[in-house]
């Protein structure tokens, strides 16, 4: 190996010219004896680079001449590459122009095909797809697709593809990589959708505060959603739910993170919204009626649970269908106190109502963008339990009748029965710690 400090030769000639150099001054000076050693140490070494030093530039040679076989076959291959390109553009304007035709119905041209392209965020891709591609689409009768974007390539420079193994720190894709939104079309039609992208792109993307409860019935309640975004022209992105987590898993999570909760799952109080500042204070108003219309009825039986949500919560549903508006029963008392007061009523054995508690039990929220669906829905929530609450009769049932009840067109007996007598019968489980034990909840 060449001693260091000295510099690299690239040629035989350099290494016999620093051989012969220090051959002379071993001969016309007058050196010491640890010197001398030196010198003769550094020839041997320089004389034994020397095979090494005429491989490496039989090897730049081969490489040179490589090189310049490459040039000579591209500068052979140009007029080939670019009728490849001229074809390749041509086949791309054809299943441009038949995508146009089979989507929106119009005939253009091939030749008047040309090609827009806009290059955007990575976070800016899912509000450019899905529906806003498909309605820019139908619109102004283009072709839209995504690409990589590729830098200005500097002369010299290797250029290195994105792959998708590049991620942010959240492990998700980067939202900061750029891509190319390729626009295929009239030249009308591109520039019409050129002008929507580049204002996507360019919209504010906040995340707004709200109750879980709204994140809930916007989930659960599509139409609501699709309302808000079709009135604001904004985009709304709802969080993910995140994994189910039991009790102790909450109560880790809280004590770990506190109220902010585990930072790897989003916040169910707060939805994504992407528009201009006008449009995203749309939504926030939108937002802002559905908390202020939403109605609480409070419920002091809990058995007036399974007549208002009904079997398989027909009920429920009935009601959401007639009015337009969310109708959602919720519990005040966990499962387990639940199961408790069912078994402290159901041991008194007691054939008329149990007496009306004094504590909410639950509640039931009515909430929908239009205050008259609102009305609507609190009107016949409220007959019902006007209703039922004061004509419920729960009957202990022996286990060994429950097959009778349900017979073998799964509840049959129970539907032909309650039809006759024109009263809503609900058949409930009540667990008595190891023994269980079954009860006919009835209402007129």
């Amino acid at each position: 190996m060449m001693p260091k400090g000295r510099p690299r030769f690239r040629t035989v000639a350099d290494v016999e010219e620093a051989i012969a150099s220090i051959e002379h001054d071993h001969k016309t000076r007058s050196v010491s004896l640890q010197e001398e050693k030196r010198m003769l140490k550094e020839i041997r070494t320089l004389r034994a680079s020397t095979r090494d030093i005429a491989e490496q530039g039989e090897m730049q040679q081969m490489i040179d001449d490589l090189k310049l076989r490459r040039e000579e076959l591209r500068d052979t291959l140009s007029p080939a590459n670019a009728a490849v390109k001229e074809l390749s553009d041509g086949l791309r304007k054809i299943g441009a122009a038949r995508q146009i035709f089979l989507s929106t119905g119009i005939d253009v041209p091939p030749s008047e095909i040309v090609t827009a392209e806009e290059v955007v965020l990575n976070k800016h891709i899912p509000y450019i797809l899905g529906s806003t591609k498909e309605r820019i689409e139908a619109t102004h009768g283009v072709t839209i697709d995504v690409a990589y974007y590729r830098e200005p390539r500097v002369p010299g420079q290797r250029y290195e593809r994105p792959t998708a193994s590049k991620r942010s720190e959240s492990g998700k894709r980067n939202p900061m990589e750029k891509r190319v939104i390729r626009m295929m079309g009239t030249f009308a039609g591109t520039e019409a959708a050129r002008v929507i992208v580049q204002d996507i792109a360019s919209s504010l993307d906040e995340e707004v505060e709200t109750e879980k409860w709204i994140v809930a019935v916007l989930r659960k309640r599509t139409q609501f959603l699709d309302q808000i975004e079709a009135e604001s022209g904004a985009r709304v992105k709802l969080p993910w739910r995140g994994p189910r987590l039991t009790e102790a898993e909450k109560k880790r999570a809280l004590k770990k993170f506190g109220a902010r909760g585990d930072p790897a799952i989003p916040r169910q109080d707060a939805i994504n919204v992407r528009g201009k500042a006008e449009q995203v204070k749309a939504v926030k108003a939108a937002l802002a009626t559905l908390a202020k219309s939403a109605v609480k009825l409070t419920i002091f039986d809990v058995r007036l649970f399974g007549v208002l949500i009904g079997s398989g919560g027909e009920t429920v549903r009935e009601v959401e269908e007639a009015t337009g508006a969310d109708v959602n029963v919720v519990s005040n008392a966990t499962p387990a106190e639940t199961a408790a007061a069912r078994q402290a009523r159901y041991r008194s054995k007691a054939r008329a109502a149990a007496p009306i508690s004094t504590t909410p039990v639950g509640f039931v929220r009515i909430s929908a963008l239009d205050a008259a669906a609102v009305a609507a829905a609190k009107k016949i929530v409220s007959g019902l339990i006007e209703t039922n609450k004061e004509n419920i009769v729960s009957i202990a049932i022996p286990q060994e009748v429950v097959p009778l009840l349900i017979g073998k067109d799964s509840g049959f007996p129970l539907r032909s029965a309650s039809a006759t007598a024109e009263v809503s019968c609900l058949l409930c489980t009540v667990i008595f710690h190891a023994n269980r034990a079954h009860s006919l909840t009835r209402s007129p």
